[in-house]
């Protein structure tokens, strides 16, 4: 998916565990999986920018807006960062929903305080019985 922003060009390349997911409307993923979030990161020409800073946010959506990881620093090592979310991340906050949505928001900035947001949503899949 290729989002254009005033200022930058952002790719996300989404992978659960075990096998590529193609990116789809709305993903699901089963609750306490870990997910893993590939960023690749472009200015407004499409050119790879390894970013100043980077961090990301998850907010579940479904329990009114619940920030379940708050702003966190990745660590910039080039211009595609590999952001990995823990089971703890993937738990719903009501055992009794089929599902959840979640928000995962990730920010960055480059050359000279130019900035690129992208969100994405999904939905957390309740797998009934898990401890």
């Amino acid at each position: 998916m290729r989002k254009h922003f005033a200022s930058a060009i952002l790719f996300l390349i989404l992978l659960l565990p075990a096998a590529a997911h193609a990116v789809a409307t709305i993903d699901v993923v089963n609750e306490q999986s870990t997910w893993f979030v590939t960023a690749s990161t472009f200015d407004q020409n499409g050119v790879a920018q390894t970013a100043t800073t980077a961090n990301y946010e998850v907010i579940n959506v479904t329990a009114a807006n619940t920030m379940i990881v708050p702003s966190t620093s990745v660590a910039v090592t080039g211009p595609v960062l590999t952001i990995v979310l823990p089971p703890s991340v993937q738990s719903l906050l009501n055992s009794q929903d089929n599902s959840e949505m979640l928000h995962f928001i990730f920010r960055f900035t480059y050359g000279g305080g130019l900035q690129g947001t992208q969100d994405y949503y999904y939905r957390l899949r309740n797998l009934w019985g898990m401890p």
